[in-house]
């Protein structure tokens, strides 16, 4: 076994199997270099350095040892050593589909690359879907120390569709569907934590090494009920304060015009979501390409503002309640507005932003803990088995926190005092 050592600053000294490193030592696993783990957060959090690569060995390590943990305390569960391979493996390449600037990609690019393409959907629009693409590629350039059926469990332990494995508690590890507890989440916060320079702790160690395979579910001990609230929290206040920062939402539509208006010259982007095998060349060195390769005058200029951090200008946000305000897009906003006679209002603001001299950004940010009571399973340590959690026990203890938030950018400063005048408007109506 050709097994490797590495440092890692947030989980220490571990250990990465051999399989894995055949993967790590290829340019499509490479690439993970070349892409912030939070996108434009750097340019407004400088600790905020780090990259998917050491996320995906990161989640790939936390996996293997939540399984070595089942398996040791756990003997009835009968797990095999390659399924343990399989978990790691998908671990390890569960992100190999982001795109440039990570989410921004996802969440900003592609619908608009979308309405210049006339399409309605993209067949690898989620990252996912494109990690699962690019695992085709790697197996057919045989990169992958994996046979046909088991890149296939890989590929539905990323993107869980066709559930292969009999045992469902499997797809609660890498890519929780059921409720976004899993070893991806415990990574990234835990890194994002470390890097940004925060206070706030997660203990994911004492958290794997408590878990149980109950009914068929992974289960919590209901000890450790405030550990779990306080990292769905935790989440909530990362969104909240760093991941959707004001300054860090002026940067990516910023980064985002300069990615639309390049593709519009080049079809780079697009052709890298038509074919795989192009989308693999793009990570975020895409930004110093269009610097010195691009003509194009408007991108230059967003790219001297960058740099001398002559940002879009933020004008404000106005918090929605979920259970007040069913929003679900930009055009309900409007017809809120509508809705409550002040059509006026309505028309300018609509008219600001479809000349595109505005951004209205949408959030939808919070917890609904509904499901943090029905989705996320305990167990009793005296009778070892799977218990319901009194909600009235924890209703006070543990709030619900839902709100969308709408983010006001001006991307044209002869604008920002008529959308102050909105905003103030708006915000009056909405919290009177």
């Amino acid at each position: 076994m050709n097994n490797k050592m590495f440092q890692d600053p947030i989980h220490g000294v571990i250990e990465i199997p051999d399989y894995c490193i055949k993967i790590i030592d290829t340019p499509y696993f490479q690439r993970l270099r070349n892409i912030k783990q939070l996108g434009c957060c750097y340019y407004v959090f400088p600790g905020a350095t780090h990259n998917r690569f050491e996320h995906s060995i990161g989640v790939s390590y936390l996996a293997g040892e939540l399984l070595r943990h089942l398996k040791n305390n756990q003997p009835e569960l009968e797990i095999k050593d390659n399924i343990i391979k399989l978990v790691e493996i998908a671990g390890l390449c569960h992100d190999l589909g982001h795109g440039c600037y990570s989410h921004l990609f996802d969440y900003l690019t592609i619908p608009e690359i979308k309405k210049q393409l006339d399409i309605i959907h993209l067949k690898n629009e989620e990252h996912e879907k494109r990690s699962c693409m690019i695992l085709d590629i790697m197996y057919q350039e045989n990169r992958l120390p994996l046979d046909k059926d088991e890149l296939e469990i890989v590929k539905d332990l990323i993107l869980p569709r066709k559930y292969l494995i009999k045992e469902k508690w499997y797809y609660e590890i890498v890519c929780n569907c059921i409720n976004g507890l899993d070893v991806d989440k415990f990574d990234y916060l835990c890194r994002d934590i470390y890097n940004l320079g925060l206070s706030y702790n997660i203990d994911s160690y004492r958290i794997l090494k408590s878990v149980r395979v109950i009914d068929n579910h992974i289960c919590y001990p209901k000890k450790l009920i405030f550990d779990l609230f306080d990292l769905f929290h935790i989440r909530y206040k990362l969104h909240n304060e760093v991941y959707n920062h004001p300054l860090v939402k002026c940067v990516e539509h910023m980064i985002n015009d300069i990615l639309i208006e390049y593709n519009k010259d080049t079809h780079d982007l697009s052709h890298g979501l038509l074919d795989i095998s192009n989308f693999i060349e793009i990570d975020d060195t895409i930004i110093n390409k269009i610097k010195y390769s691009s003509n194009n005058n408007n991108i230059q200029i967003l790219l001297n503002n960058l740099n001398y951090r002559k940002l879009y200008k933020y004008i404000g946000e106005i918090h929605f309640d979920k259970d007040k305000y069913d929003i679900h897009n930009i055009k309900d906003i409007f017809d809120i507005l509508k809705n409550k006679q002040y059509t006026k209002l309505m028309s300018d603001l609509k008219e600001l932003y479809e000349k595109k001299e505005i951004i209205l950004d949408l959030i939808y940010l919070g917890y609904d803990n509904t499901k943090f009571y029905k989705h996320i399973y305990f167990y009793d340590n005296k009778e070892n088995k799977r218990i319901e959690i009194d909600r009235n026990e924890y209703e006070h203890i543990l709030p619900s926190i839902k709100n969308i938030k709408l983010i006001f950018i001006c991307r044209n400063t002869e604008y920002i005092t008529i959308l102050k005048n909105i905003y103030l408007q708006m915000k009056n109506i909405i919290y009177n």
